[in-house]
């Protein structure tokens, strides 16, 4: 009997609803789950870590020296995704191209100011990341992608060579992405970014430069990457479907 009223409550509320007058406003509550949806445009400043590992051989390929340097300076880069919910269940992915800026000098030196290394002069990346909104503000996400170090690499003996190449790799990672809905700039919704990647480059070769032609140099290189940014999002307003109110 009490679930009978229950319903009967509930059918009259409805019906009450459905009548309301025709200036009764539609109030729109924010959607948080829109900050993380459509087009983004993204602004970072990374700190990278790259480790190098530089093998000379012999011409006949026997290891003459292997030398193993690292350095870490800053770089900027800037980001454009495609967000959304396949799922409509708070799961977000994300297919993105980004390109940073990289100065990015890795040397092993040598008496009298000689050394041998590479020098990264950009990256570009394409990939995807797919995370879960854990709360109203708040994103999870990991990625992945493939792309390309454009390096030189350098040998500097007595003399003075250098060759320029595009290296492909591969990286993973992951960050965390906060976006508080009264966040915004130039009037549209942004939220702030931290983000972890290693990237995992293929070999580069320099065979017989002109400064040291009696040997083969190959460099083996990965990148730990943390990165700062901010997401400017192009898309939805942060409306959902209207609530009635008189």
């Amino acid at each position: 009997m009490l679930a009978k009223l229950y319903c009967a409550a509930g059918l009259a509320a409805s019906a009450l609803l459905l009548a309301s007058p025709a200036s009764a406003q539609e109030i729109y509550l924010p959607n948080r789950e829109a900050f993380f949806t459509g087009v983004a445009l993204s602004i970072l400043m990374g700190k990278p870590d790259g480790h190098q590992e530089a093998d000379e051989k012999t011409l006949g390929g026997v290891l003459n020296n292997k030398f193993l340097d690292s350095h870490d300076p800053l770089e900027i880069g800037a980001a454009i995704s495609y967000n959304f919910m396949p799922w409509n269940n708070g799961i977000v992915v994300a297919p993105f191209a980004e390109f940073d800026w990289t100065d990015l000098s890795v040397k092993h030196m040598f008496a009298g100011g000689q050394f041998l290394g590479t020098r990264s002069n950009w990256i570009t990346t394409f990939g995807a990341k797919a995370g879960i909104i854990v709360a109203p503000s708040v994103l999870v996400y990991g990625l992945a992608g493939g792309g390309w170090l454009n390096q030189d690499l350098n040998v500097n003996f007595a003399t003075s060579a250098s060759r320029n190449v595009n290296t492909p790799g591969f990286t993973l990672g992951g960050g965390i992405e906060y976006a508080p809905s009264n966040w915004r700039l130039f009037g549209k919704p942004a939220s702030a970014f931290f983000q972890y990647q290693h990237h995992w480059w293929n070999d580069a070769h320099f065979n017989q430069p002109a400064s040291s032609p009696a040997f083969n140099y190959t460099f083996k290189r990965d990148d730990d990457v943390f990165k700062l940014g901010l997401n400017i999002y192009f898309g939805d307003s942060g409306r959902t479907a209207p609530v009635i109110a008189k």
